[in-house]
């Protein structure tokens, strides 16, 4: 049986974890049933706390974990840097979301007084919508780990959930790049309309700075065209696969100090009217072209929630740790439905490069 001592310093190092729990969660807060906190003492009789006091310890160890879990960032899952939320997003629950793919047109026009009828815009329409499908999976730990967390102060263990957010962070990464044949959700990859070969008709990796740029300035052009060169619609994104966006990186510009993706960058947003950015996205790498084959593609596009937008009716959530025999597990779900395109005319790309 522990002595008194020890048993202070337990209480004392519960109360601690709870005072930083508290204060550096904003995510949620964990609830631990009487049940469980039975099944610990029960497995323990060495723990001298009371049951209020053993919750209060495993709560703060819970919290701790949430909040190791929501600060990891997966650098290689670009869907959230390259795509905005749609305008609208569905609420949790929504089986399917629905939007129009348009192109709006209409103009003011100047008036003196406010007398008369105005000038209406319109647009043409074309229905689309997607499956909403969850996401689901868990992590946990048994009584013995929580046993030691208990009695000595130490962390539980964060990699399981770790691997399991990312785990459905990369699920729906791929709904959003490359869709879901079996559940018809729609990727962006799945959405070309403006397809082409490269200008230039090299792979980068042995392309000059020049062809290089008239394959990147050509697609923004193409654009501009489609879109009639309106303001709201001109492209400020370039995704591109990681090989290639390497390449940009590190070659420089003849007699320059500036690199060719830095060069790249200050000419597109002199032509686009704003800031323009290059990313990396590997899922661009190795994308199958009808009757062509497997090519490297590039994505121009306007970053903007009225021209495209990700599906998320429910972000990477974590519900209540449920006891299950000798563990606490905790469930994991998430809801997406891929990528919405509003405004194809102000998307485009190229493969080949």
């Amino acid at each position: 049986m522990p002595s008194q001592s020890f048993r202070d310093k337990v209480i004392e190092n519960a109360k601690q974890a709870r005072f930083d729990g508290a204060i550096s969660n904003p995510f949620k807060r964990f609830r631990m049933t009487d049940e469980m906190v039975e099944t610990l003492l029960s497995r323990n009789p060495a723990i001298r706390l009371d049951a209020s006091q053993v919750k209060a310890i495993t709560v703060s160890q819970l919290e701790k974990v949430s909040q190791v879990i929501h600060e990891q960032k997966f650098v290689d899952l670009t869907s959230g840097v390259a795509f905005p939320l749609v305008p609208d997003p569905p609420s949790p629950g929504h089986k399917d979301y629905a939007w129009r793919e348009l192109e709006g047109f209409g103009k003011a026009k100047p008036a003196a007084t406010y007398k008369g009828n105005p000038p209406r815009v319109d647009f043409g329409i074309t229905k689309q919508s997607t499956p909403i499908a969850p996401l689901v999976i868990a992590y946990g730990w048994d009584v013995g780990q929580i046993e030691q967390a208990t009695l000595f102060g130490l962390s539980l263990p964060t990699w399981d959930g770790v691997i399991a957010r990312k785990a459905i962070e990369t699920e729906i990464n791929n709904r959003c790049w490359f869709g879901d044949a079996k559940l018809n959700i729609p990727g962006m990859l799945g959405q070309v309309t403006n397809l082409a070969a490269s200008t230039s008709g090299a792979a980068w990796s042995g392309a000059t700075a020049a062809q290089i740029e008239a394959d990147v300035i050509e697609l923004l052009q193409s654009i501009i065209t489609y879109t009639k060169g309106k303001a709201e619609l001109k492209p400020n994104r370039l995704a591109l696969p990681s090989a290639q966006y390497a390449k940009l990186a590190t070659a420089r510009i003849l007699n320059t100090s500036d690199t060719l993706l830095s060069y790249l960058e200050r000419v597109l947003s002199a032509a686009a009217g704003g800031p323009f950015v290059i990313l990396s996205a590997n899922e661009c790498a190795g994308f199958t072209v009808p009757a062509i084959g497997t090519r490297d593609l590039m994505l121009m596009y306007r970053y903007d929630p009225m021209v495209l937008g990700r599906i998320t009716a429910l972000p990477y959530t974590e519900l209540p740790p449920q006891n299950d025999m000798y563990e606490i597990v905790v469930p994991c779900r998430a809801e997406s439905g891929g990528v919405a395109v509003f405004q194809p005319t102000a998307v485009a790309y190229r493969y080949g490069i």
